[in-house]
């Protein structure tokens, strides 16, 4: 449909249209495209992906796989592209067919550095990637005094989740209560032993739940064995949370190892986890200060200088500069 600014006279020349899943609609990649609607000025325009691309000025895409199904679209042609680029779901040998298609691309955007180096290596010209870090919302995620409050996860239900660790890790630390909050966890087959623990809360809710979360929790934990980000550990740091994650996704970019947070191995064993939760309950850092800068504007400004030059204020860019 389009958006702002355009009659359905001018529906053939959007100046952006945003690429966005169908089955993303109401999660992260749709909201990152409305971050960016949000402060530009012009039309855009939000499509599915399916059928033919309309007229416009410039292409969003919200995940690769997106841009590798469009990529001959003729609509694309002499035209800006932008892919956002996460985290790779492809095995190993499949790299040098994405690396390839995403020559095509004007520019990816990776919201970490953690991944560019294999994109490099399987074929993408490094001038080709900008590592723009994602944001939060300042305004809900307020910083909290820690006080010895609860550990906490947030994530849906995912494998790559390391949901083994979560058990072993609320088992390991009967003292420590520990709240998760996310989506289809009772689909996990170790779900069951998580329930039956005194010191464990299972937490449901709509987004507008998430500050209120945050504010009950002074360390949050980020086990997974891969990740684009998550989002909800750069949402925890906003709001003061001690985080504890595993290097993957932009952790390492957020987090200074026993500065404002604690790095930890993907895979490590549980006792390394237990370890590094204890010294972020000990740690006295102001957290929030080392990501306030981080917002969504911020986001969505910086990816508008390569979408839409004319509609946003220039920033210096180039590879190896985490911006």
């Amino acid at each position: 449909m389009l958006r702002r600014g355009r009659t359905r006279d001018d529906r053939d020349q959007a100046d952006i249209v945003f690429v966005v899943s169908s089955g993303n609609k109401g999660w992260i990649l749709e909201a990152i495209c409305n971050e960016i609607a949000k402060v530009f000025d012009g039309s855009v325009v939000f499509h599915d992906g399916k059928g033919p691309l309309p007229a416009a000025r410039a292409y969003f895409f919200s995940h690769f796989s997106l841009f590798i199904g469009c990529r001959k679209d003729p609509a694309l042609r002499r035209r800006t592209s932008v892919v956002l680029f996460t985290h790779p779901n492809y095995p190993p040998e499949g790299a040098p067919f994405v690396a390839k298609c995403l020559r095509r691309a004007t520019k990816v955007i990776s919201i970490s550095s953690t991944h560019v180096p294999a994109l490099i290596e399987a074929g993408l010209p490094a001038d080709n990637i900008d590592v723009v870090l994602p944001g939060a919302d300042p305004e809900k995620f307020r910083p909290h005094n820690r006080s010895g409050r609860a550990v906490g996860f947030c994530s849906a239900y995912y494998d790559r989740k390391s949901p083994s660790i979560i058990v072993d890790l609320v088992r390991s630390m009967p003292h420590r209560n520990f709240s998760l909050l996310g989506r289809n966890w009772r689909e996990a087959p170790q779900f069951g032993l998580l329930e039956r623990l005194d010191n464990f809360t299972y937490l449901e809710s709509n987004y507008d739940a998430y500050p209120a979360f945050y504010d009950s929790v002074d360390v949050f934990v980020s086990p997974s064995r891969i990740e684009g980000g998550p989002i909800p550990l750069l949402e925890a740091m906003m709001a003061n949370v001690v985080p504890v994650a595993t290097r993957t996704g932009f952790a390492p970019d957020l987090i200074d190892h026993g500065v404002n947070g604690f790095l930890c191995e993907v895979d490590a064993p549980v006792d390394n986890y237990c370890q590094l939760v204890e010294q972020a309950f000990a740690l006295e850092a102001d957290v929030h200060g080392t990501v306030a800068h981080l917002t969504w504007g911020r986001f969505a400004r910086t990816v508008l200088v390569v979408l839409a030059p004319t509609n946003a204020t220039p920033h210096a860019r180039g590879r190896g500069r985490v911006q």
